[in-house]
């Protein structure tokens, strides 16, 4: 008689899965539209809408490669650029993430460790809030994953084949993201820790980092030049602020790389209070210190244990023979593949100049984390736990984990939205006031948003468009007040100009819409005087005049 137990293992596993992937559905949809485009989001969206040699122009000002923008290109002109349309993509890649988890996490360890790093996916509040937005770093994510996965068969089947997967792999995380870089070193590094041929492991998994670099060459040279294009110079202020009573500036560069490794792995704890985006990021969770805690304790178990006997003879039997060898290299490879990306940069920035940004770069190791917490989860379980309860103990774990994950989701996804549509109301006020023709100019960081929310309107074209100083215009979602104030003579001259040319192109009782909140005086005082002495003062645009939103009419 042949036994179906393996099909209706797998049926059920299935099952499981399908679950877990309705229930990162669920917690990634609720509000999207209700909650208008930041800034960056705008800014991608702007980008994308340029075509392909415009992305690549518009991104030699900018941070990032062009891969994430190719590709919202080209789901937007399916889809369309609403709210709902652009954040979908990330989501659905986001999603994809689960199944991918699940499955490297069963083959490399056990069908209990895959379903727990699917689970730990599928209700993140850190990948939910990455899932839910219009950038690059959901994708950053899963190729990270891919080149996980294309690694692991490098070094065990050790071929041609293998070595150019794996590059083409760690490309594509270049080509998304430039944080990529620090993933290349992760594998040589880990394949000095293999049980055979260590020399030729290290050789292969060299070989693909390199030939990832050379598939990535066209685009290092922009890299350099986005390097000095300042676009980063924000992340020293939020790198430096104080945290929980703690800030960085009064520690030295060992305390400073310490915490800010702790503060890292708290993000991606499950209940981590991660709140909404460039806000303090805490280093203890809704739950207090328990989310990093129970993180910490599966990553040590997942290195610990590994390397470790058990009752089970079994069990015994498979770490002291090929497969255990296996499940240890793995463990190597997932510890590097978390540390060296996070690791290399903190230390740069703790010992040079801050370029990593707590909250954000751990996305590329997010998948690795994972993956260690099930892991460690699951020898926990199975080394010290009789098999009569390690399905108690893992529901509870389980119950633990989902606990704090949504304490943390439910007011994220179904409070009340701290940020008011500003963007919206401005763009629908200046369609329904403004007439073909008229001018807008923008200063500080509001052009992104708005023009994002005019071109919903389908006003692309009808107003004419201008940012001040010229140069905010090159890189709409960001502003260096400091950098400008620099160079203020030149500025002042540049707004005179710049206020002459507009009145001069206007026609009569035309209108120049300034959206202005007033943040940077010193450097839009001439600005204002010039404005004023050619139209006149300004008038609300309407009886309840929108924050930061002025109207001037030309004269007859």
């Amino acid at each position: 008689m042949i036994s179906t137990a393996p099909f209706s293992s797998d049926r059920r596993n299935f099952i499981l899965v399908a679950l877990l992937v309705g229930i990162a559905f669920a917690v990634r949809l609720p509000n999207l539209a209700e909650r208008e485009l930041w800034v960056d989001e705008a800014n991608g969206v702007l980008i994308a809408l340029k075509g392909f040699s415009g992305i690549i122009g518009a991104l030699k000002q900018d941070g990032n490669p062009p891969g994430y923008y190719f590709l919202l290109s080209m789901w937007s002109g399916l889809f369309g650029i609403s709210e709902v349309a652009v954040r979908s993509l990330s989501i659905l890649i986001g999603v994809s993430l689960i199944p991918l988890v699940y499955l490297l996490g069963r083959s490399w360890f056990s069908r209990q460790a895959g379903l727990f790093a699917a689970f730990f996916v599928a209700i993140s509040p850190f990948h939910v809030y990455y899932s839910r937005e219009a950038r690059m770093y959901s994708l950053m994510t899963l190729l990270a994953a891919c080149a996980l996965l294309a690694s692991d068969r490098l070094v065990k089947r050790r071929t041609i084949l293998s070595v150019l997967m794996s590059g083409l792999a760690l490309a594509a995380c270049l080509y998304t993201h430039n944080y990529g870089l620090f993933l290349l070193p992760a594998a040589p590094l880990a394949s000095l820790f293999v049980r055979k041929k260590r020399g030729q492991a290290f050789l292969m998994a060299s070989s693909a980092s390199v030939f990832a670099l050379l598939l990535a060459s066209p685009w290092l040279p922009v890299v350099l030049r986005q390097s000095q294009t300042g676009v980063g110079d924000w992340i020293p202020e939020l790198f430096f602020q104080e945290t929980d009573g703690c800030s960085f500036s009064e520690l030295g560069p060992p305390g400073r790389w310490v915490v800010g490794l702790s503060r890292s792995v708290t993000v991606m704890s499950p209940g981590a209070n991660y709140p909404y985006y460039l806000r303090k990021m805490p280093t203890e969770g809704s739950a207090g210190p328990l989310p990093l805690i129970l993180l910490t304790v599966m990553f040590a178990s997942a290195f610990i244990l590994s390397r470790t006997t058990t009752r089970d003879r079994r069990t015994h039997e498979e770490e002291n023979g090929e497969e255990g060898a296996r499940v240890r290299e793995r463990v190597w490879l997932l510890s590097f593949s978390l540390l060296v990306p996070m690791g290399l940069p903190l230390l740069y920035s703790v010992a040079v100049k801050p370029i990593y940004l707590i909250g954000r770069y751990e996305v590329l190791v997010f998948p690795f984390a994972a993956l260690l917490f099930s892991q460690g989860a699951d020898r926990l379980l199975l080394l010290f736990l009789t098999r009569a309860w390690r399905r108690t103990w893992s529901l509870a774990l389980v119950g633990i984990v989902g606990w704090l994950s949504f304490s943390s989701l439910r007011p994220y996804l179904f409070g009340e939205n701290p940020i008011p549509p500003h963007a919206r109301v401005v763009a629908k006020q200046i369609q329904e006031r403004g007439k073909e023709g008229d001018w807008i100019l923008f200063t500080e960081v509001t052009r992104a948003t708005t023009e994002y929310a005019l071109r919903r309107l389908g006003c692309e074209g009808k107003f004419r468009i201008a940012s001040f100083p010229e140069a905010a215009g090159l890189h709409p979602g960001w502003y260096d007040p400091k950098e400008f104030a620099k160079s203020l003579p030149m500025i002042n001259q540049e707004a005179m100009a710049l206020s002459k040319d507009i009145y001069s192109q206007l026609r009569q009782k035309g209108q120049l819409w300034l959206l202005n909140e007033g943040r940077y005086p010193d450097l839009h005082q001439v600005l204002y005087w010039n404005l004023r002495a050619l139209f006149g003062d300004y008038r609300p645009g309407r009886s309840k005049p929108v924050r930061g939103l002025y109207c001037y009419v030309k004269k007859e």
